[in-house]
């Protein structure tokens, strides 16, 4: 069964969904993109995030959503934020709780990790 997302590079997450069994040849009959194109997808000799009708064919072959694949969610994103410009700064002010919170966390536990180790 396939997760509902990835956080993994496009090319990987193609290469994970992909497996051993199905051929760059196969997924390029079924969508009409070149094999070579979906090879350097993979192995990223392409430096462009690929363009949104390249996500939905490659998502429907998988069957998958596009919101699967991390490039799809990050696209949205920046389109939200290039409509609402305001909320960057709310997105700002949040990462920084979010990275103070996780510092603490991390230190806690580097702490933890320490404190049984001399015991």
């Amino acid at each position: 069964m396939v997760k509902s997302k990835t956080y993994k590079d496009f090319g990987q997450a193609i290469e994970e969904l992909k497996g051993e069994e199905i051929s760059y040849d196969t997924i390029s009959f079924s969508t009409q993109l070149s094999a070579s194109y979906i090879w350097g997808l993979v192995h990223k000799r392409t430096s462009n995030m690929p363009k949104d009708h390249v996500i939905k064919k490659l998502a429907d072959f998988f069957h998958v959503d596009t919101d699967y694949f991390f490039e799809s969610r990050y696209k949205k994103m920046c389109e939200f934020v290039m409509e609402n410009r305001e909320f960057l700064d709310v997105v700002e002010r949040e990462s920084v709780k979010w990275t103070k919170a996780n510092k603490k966390t991390s230190q806690n536990s580097e702490n933890g990790d320490s404190k049984e180790r001399s015991a």
